[in-house]
């Protein structure tokens, strides 16, 4: 009559130990997957600081090169209105000597 008590006890002493295995396993776990979470925002932050830089450098390269397009730009229409006013005066020196010559 008494077996069944010891049974009852053994199976409790196994389902407890089972339970107690399973939440070590499980937070033995979490403690790797912690420690990998950790690591990989790390190497975000790592990843993100270079973005950063590498977005600010090009952001510098993008404004000097709009300055430089910008001059470009000027020098271009300074060089059209120059040559329109050198053919200006190409038509009046040719129109001078016609006259000269007639």
């Amino acid at each position: 009559m008494e077996h069944w008590k010891d049974d009852l006890t053994r199976a409790y002493l196994d389902l407890t130990s089972m339970i107690a295995s399973e939440r070590d396993g499980r937070r033995a776990s979490l403690s790797y997957v912690r420690a990998d979470i950790k690591i990989i925002h790390e190497r975000l932050d790592s990843i993100d600081k270079h973005l950063v830089a590498d977005d600010e450098r090009a952001a510098g390269f993008e404004a000097a090169m709009i300055e430089s397009l910008g001059k470009v730009h000027s020098t271009v229409l300074n060089m059209i209105e120059s040559q329109k006013s050198l053919e200006v005066r190409v038509s009046d020196l040719e129109q001078w000597r016609r006259d000269q010559a007639s």
